[in-house]
């Protein structure tokens, strides 16, 4: 799955990995990890959105048939 990131956008989708969550069960404050992420990754993203591979996937469940994902 391909999903657009930037460095300000992408650090919240880094918060939710394993071990991003085993160092805040440490007590790392959150808000130091994305301003670590936010720091090394700009010049990554350059001040660009970019498309970044994940070998993850989306499931959604509905209840609501006529309910559609959002384009992304």
């Amino acid at each position: 799955m391909t999903l657009p990131y930037n460095a300000a956008t992408y650090p919240h989708y880094a918060l939710t990995e394993t071990n991003v969550s085993a160092a805040i069960a440490r007590g790392v404050p959150a808000d130091e990890i994305r301003a670590w992420c936010q720091l090394t990754l700009s010049p990554v993203f350059a001040g660009q959105t970019k498309p970044v591979n994940s070998r993850g996937y989306l499931a959604v469940k509905s209840r609501n048939a006529a309910w559609s994902p959002p384009a992304l």
